[in-house]
């Protein structure tokens, strides 16, 4: 997050894009969508980076912890071992502590949500499994 705020901070969109689907993104699925990257890039702002480095500085100010284990809620957590944005043991610590059902992808990173194929059924399983039907 500090070298995409870095990034933000001299205005290199450019690199800022990219920097990001790289961290986030799994090699094959790079290979899909790089031929866009070039179109993200135009269509980002100058705005955006203002935007884009408030909500960076908020992230690494953000510390749940103490208020994670005040917490009583039903939770499912998802994971992915390769991720460089949130590391996976964060995720297992965040499921332990609320007493979650946990599950870590471990082909995937942070993009998890958008490559695995089976995502937004975990999701709705949990969801299911939450509620009173």
């Amino acid at each position: 997050i500090k070298a995409w705020m870095s990034l933000a901070e001299k205005g290199d969109t450019d690199a800022l894009i990219r920097s990001f689907f790289e961290d986030i993104y799994t090699e094959n699925y790079l290979k899909k969508y790089r031929p866009f990257m070039g179109m993200l890039v135009k269509m980002a702002q100058k705005r955006d980076l203002s935007r884009f480095l408030k909500q960076a500085k908020a992230i690494l100010s953000f510390d749940i912890r103490e208020a994670l284990e005040k917490t009583d809620v039903s939770a499912y957590v998802i994971g992915a071992r390769n991720d460089r944005i949130v590391p996976y043991t964060e995720s297992q610590y965040i499921a332990g502590t609320l007493h979650a059902g946990c599950y870590i992808y471990e082909a995937y990173g942070h993009g998890a949500f958008e490559e695995a194929k089976d995502f937004n059924e975990r999701v709705l399983a949990a969801l299911k499994e939450g509620s009173d039907e």
